[in-house]
């Protein structure tokens, strides 16, 4: 929720204090904040598609709230960066269903044998960014904890959701515990 109510204040915002006007310079030949608008999905793809996007978006929102929906306790973790793609789905979809195209505001560029420009961005695309690379993050995290090799941060939600999957699959060493192979558990000791 926080971050579908900063996304469309920050979009408020740039519509207000940068519509029709020249771009401001936070960070010259880095960063400035520039209105613009955009009908397709992320830095500009499938651009002109509002309505296909705008159900794609709708079906990825409801998978992410089946998902953090049935995440099983242990794995608490993966919620935050379900949240984030989450907010960030719903904060584009808003602007999609309201105005017909997506407010961006933020642009990165650097000024190098002329000017080049990363795609405009906003705050719900950088949360989908954030969340994706959290989820990716975690995914090797548990890939590498069910070899025993890798201890993700404590606390992390990777953590738990690693060890879990670890003792699923009998798994020794994770992080100085010695998980107990059981019978069905695919442990060394099923024959």
């Amino acid at each position: 929720m926080a971050t579908i109510l900063l996304d469309q204040m920050s979009k408020g915002l740039a519509v207000w204090a940068l519509r029709g006007r020249e771009p401001v310079a936070l960070l010259p030949g880095f960063f400035q904040l520039w209105y613009r608008t955009n009908t397709g999905a992320a830095f500009s793809f499938a651009e002109g598609r509002t309505g296909m996007l705008a159900v794609f978006s709708a079906v990825i929102s409801l998978a992410v709230v089946i998902w953090a929906w049935r995440l099983p306790p242990s794995e608490r973790g993966l919620r935050l960066p379900l949240g984030l793609i989450l907010g960030g789905a719903i904060g584009n979809l808003i602007d999609r269903v309201r105005l017909g195209y997506v407010i961006d505001f933020l642009d990165a560029y650097v000024v190098w044998k002329g000017e080049h420009h990363w795609p405009t961005f906003n705050l719900a695309d950088s949360a989908v960014c954030v969340g994706m690379t959290l989820l990716i993050l975690a995914s090797f995290c548990c890939a590498k904890a069910d070899e025993g090799s890798v201890t993700p941060a404590a606390g992390s939600g990777a953590e738990s959701a690693c060890r879990n999957e670890a003792r699923k699959k009998g798994a020794r060493g994770f992080r100085g515990d010695e998980v107990v192979n059981t019978p069905g558990a695919g442990g060394a000791d099923e024959k």
